[in-house]
């Protein structure tokens, strides 16, 4: 508090009182030393004001900056004065700066945030539109694909029925051949033994035909059978069944000269569990194609090798022909595949 010439006569800190604030004038200050108001105080000037009107005043030895608040009162003209020290305003205003910019930049990446979701969205939103009309093209062009293969199956069942019945007939007439061939030679010779007087002989070569007959009304029954899963399996002597194809054989070993030569498991029974028209046919294509093979061969050979194994009977067939050239074995396995003329079977 100062009185009306501007000295401090009460300060909440010792060391400001009997000083002044603001520059005394000369009058002012001949009337405090001829009044004798403060004794011999040298009355110093507490501090300066600077431009922004703050003080700059001395506190605890070191120059510190006011921010000064005046009231006046109305007795004695006395005035109350208030003073803030502007440091902590200064950390109080970069405080609530600091906190201001790092709402700002809070505020400004969280609308960056948003800015880049509502565009992922937007993104999303346009991929998935995208791949809705590409998957609409896409179903629209399968069900163009799948009526044009609709149309394209349907002339390859046609084409496949072709296809099968010419299939079928050669494999018909393949397995009928062997059989027939056997008639044929069987009658020739009984025809030369009639003539020759000897109808005993005559007569087993008729019994032959009988067989071979009732073998063929076989093959045409199975064919009723050709969707099915096959025959019943039974036992069959594999001996037998070499020995009846050997016989059909028999005019076409002599004819070629080719020799057959077995192993010694084929002195004893071989059973095994199988269809026996259907064994027999196996042996007749392998033998016959072997025939086929020596058919330009001097001094072919068959050799036949029976191998006895618990539960099995391995029959291994091979030849001392040329063999098959390699683009011949890539297409061995195919169905009805054959290096034979038309017409031949």
């Amino acid at each position: 508090m100062s009185d009306a010439n501007g000295v401090v006569i009460l300060s909440s800190r010792e060391q400001w009182r009997f000083g002044h604030i603001d520059q005394l004038s000369d009058a002012a200050l001949e009337q405090i030393n001829a009044q004798r108001q403060f004794l011999d105080e040298p009355l110093p000037l507490l501090g300066r004001r600077l431009p922004d009107d703050t003080l700059v005043m001395e506190a605890q030895g070191e120059d510190e900056r006011f921010l000064i608040t005046s009231s006046s009162l109305s007795t004695l003209g006395w005035s109350m004065h208030y003073l803030s020290p502007v440091q902590p305003l200064y950390t109080s205003a970069r405080n609530m700066l600091l906190a201001g910019l790092i709402t700002l930049s809070a505020l400004l990446l969280l609308g960056l945030w948003l800015r880049e979701r509502q565009k992922r969205h937007r993104m999303r939103d346009a991929q998935a539109q995208i791949i809705q009309q590409t998957n609409i093209r896409l179903e629209e062009r399968v069900q163009e694909r799948t009526r044009a293969l609709e149309d394209a199956q349907t002339e390859l069942v046609q084409a496949g029925k072709l296809a099968a019945l010419g299939t079928m007939a050669a494999g018909i007439a393949h397995e009928l051949n062997q059989p027939l061939s056997g008639i044929r030679t069987y009658a020739a010779n009984g025809k030369r033994l009639l003539a020759m007087g000897r109808q005993e002989m005559a007569s087993d070569n008729f019994q032959r035909i009988q067989v071979l007959s009732k073998r063929l009304a076989r093959l045409i029954e199975q064919l009723k059978l050709f969707a099915r899963k096959g025959g019943s399996l039974e036992s069959v002597d594999l001996q037998a069944s070499l020995n009846f194809v050997l016989e059909l054989l028999e005019e076409r070993f002599q004819q070629q000269k080719v020799r057959l030569e077995r192993n010694g498991a084929w002195q004893q029974p071989l059973l095994v569990r199988g269809d026996e028209v259907r064994l027999e046919q196996l042996l007749t294509n392998l033998l016959g194609n072997a025939l086929d093979a020596l058919n330009e061969t001097p001094d072919g050979v068959i050799y036949l090798h029976a191998e006895i194994i618990p539960t099995q009977v391995i029959l291994t067939i091979h030849d001392n022909g040329p063999g098959l050239p390699p683009e011949v074995i890539e297409h061995m396995f195919d169905p009805f595949f054959t290096t034979k003329p038309v017409g031949k079977v």
